[in-house]
């Protein structure tokens, strides 16, 4: 983990000590470029958001925090550039033990960076993101039962660590009043514990949203959209987990707004202290996007 703290802050450092040279060259360098390349993955558990999900069967909550954002784009040629940025966030299951509120009982941390190579054609933006990202697991103090201390239901802190590197390969097309983005990748771990767990995984989804923008067109305020995203991981054996959200969002898609959504998740806890169970959850949430 200190190792990727040094190489994230070293790159960091590269990039913001050579503003003069891209000053100079502001055709092919940007820095800090406004937007975001490449948007989280909608229905993915692993992307930064920034919302609550609420599950109306235990009353429990999933707080999402974090941001991903570009700090450097260099144009190639034209409809062709590349992106390098950060990204740092968390989510956490909030329970209600004994009338506390927003109590945390587990939380799921990451931090790292990425890099995406867009080529926009005619109809069609095909994006490859790169992305290498630390995950850590923590049982919090929602898990705790003070009256007894003691860990509740008999499950103690487990360590839990995920290094991986994510390849991402991503078509965005418009049909008639619709755009679509399928996306098909994988991702392999430097280090994983428990030791047991694969170190692949395979992934594949797709969003579609209202809102057919053409240059002529101006883009409408709000979107229907419907996101889904598969996973195929080894925890030990492979499982597959599906995830479904659909809902509106308020605002231009590629920039700021608000979301309400519905979702649907069945699969592995995405709660990785407790990967090793097979849940089915419904919640209906909102989120916010800054890119």
């Amino acid at each position: 983990m200190i190792r990727s703290i040094l190489f994230y802050f070293v790159a960091l450092l590269t990039i913001i000590s050579y503003p003069q040279n891209l000053k100079e060259n502001e055709n092919t360098y940007i820095l800090f470029p406004d937007g975001l390349n490449f948007l989280p993955l909608r229905a993915s558990n692993t992307e930064a958001k920034l919302g609550i999900l609420y599950y109306p069967n235990s009353t429990n909550l999933k707080v999402d925090i974090g941001n991903s954002i570009d700090l450097l784009r260099v144009n190639l040629y034209e409809k062709e550039y590349i992106t390098v940025g950060i990204e740092f966030m968390a989510y956490a299951y909030s329970t209600s033990y004994k009338q506390y509120r927003l109590q945390i009982g587990t939380l799921d941390g990451f931090f790292g960076g990425n890099a995406t190579f867009t080529q926009e054609l005619p109809g069609n933006r095909f994006s490859t993101r790169l992305r290498y990202i630390h995950n850590s697991a923590h049982l919090v103090d929602g898990s705790y039962d003070l009256t007894n201390n003691q860990w509740m239901n008999g499950k103690t802190p487990m360590p839990f660590t995920r290094d991986f590197a994510e390849l991402i390969f991503s078509d965005e097309f418009s049909f008639s009043d619709f755009a679509f983005r399928p996306y098909i990748g994988g991702s392999y771990a430097a280090r994983i514990r428990p030791s047991i767990l694969k170190k692949g995984t395979f992934c594949s989804g797709f969003e579609v949203h209202t809102g057919n923008r053409t240059e002529s067109a101006k883009e409408p305020f709000y979107h229907f959209f419907i996101a889904y995203h598969f996973q195929l991981a080894g925890l030990p054996e492979y499982l597959g987990s599906n995830n479904f959200q659909a809902g509106i969002k308020l605002g231009e898609w590629q920039k700021k707004g608000v979301n309400f959504f519905i979702s649907y998740f069945k699969g592995n806890n995405m709660f990785n202290e407790f990967y090793y169970e097979r849940i089915e959850r419904f919640g209906i949430g909102f989120s916010v996007d800054f890119p």
